[in-house]
């Protein structure tokens, strides 16, 4: 949602990288999630071909946001577990439950409570839980 805004709104690189950073951490700016964010925006605007950290996200993300996914997926032939956190707000459960009935040897789909998009960092505890079941049952 916030890619398509950016296209029509013009602001200034700081407040993209705050809205970002609030967004992937629930909103909250006392976090080590918020902080990480907005460390690796730093680093994307060092970058020496980025000169434009709002043009950069545009780029990046809206491109993704509007990619189908779904193509090739029935041509993946070996064990996948998808996992996924239930607040995510980049890939919702719905968009992953429908890649997972396109996968021909899907395993299963766990879905990890709260974390939002980079649930794999603040839930990593279930996260290892869920990929050691997979490897224990595909052993």
């Amino acid at each position: 949602m916030l890619a398509d805004v950016l296209r029509f709104i013009p602001v200034p690189d700081k407040i993209v990288v705050e809205m970002v950073s609030r967004l992937c951490s629930g909103n909250r700016d006392d976090t080590l999630l918020y902080e990480r964010v907005g460390e690796a925006f730093s680093a994307i605007r060092k970058t020496a071909d980025v000169k434009s950290i709002r043009r950069w996200f545009m780029r990046n993300v809206w491109t993704l946001s509007h990619y189908d996914w779904t193509t090739g997926l029935v041509s993946l032939n070996i064990p996948i577990l998808l996992i996924n956190s239930d607040n995510d707000m980049v890939n919702s459960v719905n968009a992953m439950g429908l890649i997972e009935r396109q996968l021909l040897d899907c395993r299963g789909y766990r879905i990890v409570e709260g974390g939002r998009h980079f649930f794999q960092y603040t839930r990593s505890e279930r996260v290892i839980e869920h990929m050691e079941e997979f490897y224990r049952e595909i052993s």
